[in-house]
């Protein structure tokens, strides 16, 4: 798996759009407190799971994808970000709306329409239990189905917290498959244990 998600052959234009998306999340990641770098770890580990369909996604519209999706974030209020007890229902509704804030980055870039749709349904779920729009199997976009996954695998294996626990590669590769029924597309979790078999063997 490489370092960083940025495809080998792509187009100069498209490259430097791409640089430029994941040189704006390093100043977010910090100020939203996630661990620096995730994005260049979702968009390599996506890549690199994506490299084992069938029917791969465009690796230029997914990489897009995973280092733009959290952007909404920086613009949400940072005691509620960084809030470690629980959320109130607003507070819930606030930062759930960071999903339409980091979809408008792109709205004005038609070449990016394909990952500004899998921002928009990444936290849709299968079984409809997702947000924003509670849309769920065929309705959602095969990127963000593989999204779901991918950011999920690697939150359990992160924290934010020092004293909270993280989950080993293995384990979090067990936990998405027993605590997340459902939720996620039977196919391209297929596919992610496939590619994670192959790396976690070698």
């Amino acid at each position: 798996i490489p370092k960083t998600g940025v495809p080998k052959h792509i187009a100069p234009k498209r490259q430097a759009d791409l640089l430029f998306f994941r040189e704006l999340m390093r100043p977010i990641e910090k100020r939203i407190g996630v661990f620096e770098g995730k994005g260049d770890r979702l968009a390599a580990l996506a890549l690199y799971v994506n490299s084992y369909s069938d029917k791969p996604i465009e690796e230029e519209q997914l990489a897009v994808a995973c280092y733009i999706l959290d952007f909404g974030m920086a613009f949400m209020p940072e005691d509620i970000v960084k809030k470690e007890t629980e959320l109130t229902d607003m507070e819930t509704k606030l930062l759930r709306s960071h999903v339409y804030k980091s979809t408008r980055l792109l709205e004005n870039l038609s070449n990016w329409d394909e990952a500004r749709m899998m921002i928009m349904h990444h936290h849709e779920r299968a079984d409809g239990s997702g947000f924003p729009l509670g849309i769920m199997g065929k309705d959602i976009c095969a990127g963000a189905k593989l999204l779901a996954i991918i950011e999920t695998y690697i939150n359990l294996t992160l924290s934010r917290d020092k004293q909270e626990k993280c989950l080993s590669e293995v384990d979090a590769v067990i936990a998405v498959n027993k605590h997340y029924k459902g939720e996620f597309s039977g196919n391209w979790l297929r596919v992610f244990n496939k590619a994670m078999t192959a790396y976690l063997n070698q």
